[in-house]
């Protein structure tokens, strides 16, 4: 009979102690997905430090070698933190690390690292897209240049990748690169697309109409009065609705050629004509 009760009684402690374990299990797996989540930015500060150390070896052969451990701990990271968000932070520093790499050591094995590099960072949400939008370029000028592209489908393979990039916060810095590769592959229609995206989304940028200034030279581009803007009272500005429906005058200056001292006297006149002028 006590036999019997030790019998009965032994898959009751056999449970309680399996759900010990797997609840240990469990813990210890949760440990393990926490600290996968760890990579951050500082992540990335100390291994472009390292790298930069790597770099710093007194031969070529002691930079390789360095660079190359640099390197393999970052694939570490890469792989032990493969679920986590963070890793395109570490794929990202793979990226910029073997292009520095293979102007030392050109071999095969790196290239092809390069582009399996990219090809894992372009998966990379909107959210990185800073991050990818380089690696996604490269891996579309790669694959256009194995399979012989003309000069014709190179610039239809920028519409998409504009299309990738033009609604995330590198969208001016996707049209200019696409519009100075458009120039040099001769597409005009492209270049003429291109220009209506800028006058759409950047009229009222300064940056983009210097960069069209500096590029399309001599052409004629819109750059149409749109935007939000503060004036001298600190009251914000929008155009153009701000001047729907009423006769509106712009005058636009220059701080050259005594442009500012033109500016500052018509507006004393305005101010000592305003009630007169109402």
């Amino acid at each position: 009979m006590l036999m019997k009760n030790r019998f009965i009684a032994s898959p009751t402690l056999s449970l309680a102690a399996l759900c010990l374990a797997a609840f240990g299990l469990f813990a210890t797996q949760a440990s393990a997905q926490d600290a996968a989540a760890a990579i951050t930015k500082d992540t990335i500060v100390e291994l472009d430090k390292a790298l930069v150390t790597a770099k710093e070896g007194t031969s070529e052969a002691r930079q390789r070698l360095a660079m190359r451990r640099v390197i393999r701990d970052a694939e570490t990271l890469v792989k032990s933190h493969a679920d986590s968000p963070g890793r395109f932070l570490a794929l990202e520093f793979l990226f910029r690390a073997y292009q520095q790499l293979l102007p030392l050591d050109d071999a095969a094995e790196h290239r092809k690292a390069l582009i399996d590099t990219c090809r894992e960072l372009v998966k990379a949400p909107d959210e990185f897209a800073d991050l990818r939008l380089e690696a996604d370029l490269l891996l579309s000028q790669a694959d256009l240049a194995k399979s012989g592209a003309n000069a014709e489908v190179r610039g239809e393979a920028l519409r998409p990748f504009v299309a990738r990039y033009i609604e995330t916060p590198m969208g001016a810095k996707v049209l200019r690169l696409a519009m100075v590769m458009a120039l040099e592959l001769g597409d005009n229609k492209l270049v003429t697309d291109l220009q209506e995206m800028i006058e759409k989304r950047f009229a009222g940028d300064l940056a983009m109409i210097s960069f069209q200034r500096d590029k399309l030279g001599g052409q004629v581009f819109g750059a149409p009065f749109t935007g939000s803007f503060e004036n001298s009272q600190g009251k914000i500005l929008r155009y153009p609705m701000d001047a729907l429906g009423r006769s509106t005058l712009f005058l636009f200056w220059s701080k050259q050629d005594a442009g500012e001292k033109m500016i500052k006297g018509i507006a004393a006149a305005f101010l000592e004509k305003k009630e007169e002028l109402a």
